[in-house]
């Protein structure tokens, strides 16, 4: 069975956006379950949503900068956690 057969307008796959998609729901139920209460930890999911932009948009320097937004708010998320 071919997920990645449908593609968007962009001639993108359809599988990249639907395992991005799992990775957010993933790191906010992580963040909701196990978080310290922060709401800079929420900073890690809106980098998924910027490099998911980007991919769409087909704009390297987008995901990048997503990637880099994803990584900070990954490592504040880590640090209010071993703070606690």
């Amino acid at each position: 069975m071919e997920i990645s057969v449908d593609v968007t307008p962009h001639g993108i796959p359809v599988i990249g956006p639907l395992i991005m998609l799992a990775v957010m729901i993933a790191v906010v139920a992580e963040v909701v379950v196990r978080g310290t209460g922060s709401r800079l930890e929420f900073i890690a999911p809106v980098g998924f949503l910027i490099i998911c932009a980007g991919i769409m948009a087909a704009l390297l320097w987008l995901a990048i900068s997503g990637c880099l937004v994803a990584a900070a708010g990954l490592g504040v998320s880590k640090y209010l956690r071993w703070r606690r």
